[in-house]
């Protein structure tokens, strides 16, 4: 597990996992979500609550991602988050139960909760 956390995490391009901009959203800071899941993830949350405290810490991000018609910035950058860390990370790692969200360009408000196993493999110090 260690090896294929690491990997993913450090060697794997995040990007290459989807339609998104090549910016390192969710995988820069990656340990933050992690930290973010263990001090509030007992109970259910939006995950633009998660996405919201993301981009409080990385701001920069905002401005980096492109102006399409589709979404403001802050949009694309919070379902860009929502797919790479929340889906492609935490849901694939069993870290995360996802309820009620669809990560094909919905913009349904679902809900996560941290899994037993996210507080087995992390600890951090609240």
């Amino acid at each position: 597990m260690k090896v294929l956390l690491k990997t993913f995490t450090e060697k794997f391009n995040w990007a290459y996992n989807d339609g998104h901009p090549a910016i390192p959203i969710g995988q820069l800071g990656w340990g933050y979500s992690i930290f973010l899941l263990s001090k509030f993830g007992d109970t259910k949350h939006p995950i633009k609550f998660y996405a919201d405290l993301y981009f409080e810490a990385f701001p920069s991000f905002i401005d980096q991602y492109p102006i399409i018609k589709h979404w403001t910035q802050q949009e694309g950058c919070n379902m860009t988050y929502a797919i790479r860390v929340i889906n492609r990370f935490l849901e694939w790692f069993g870290l995360v139960i996802v309820d009620d969200f669809d990560f094909h360009f919905n913009k349904k408000e679902g809900s996560i909760k941290r899994t037993e196993l996210l507080n087995d493999i992390f600890k951090t110090e609240l």
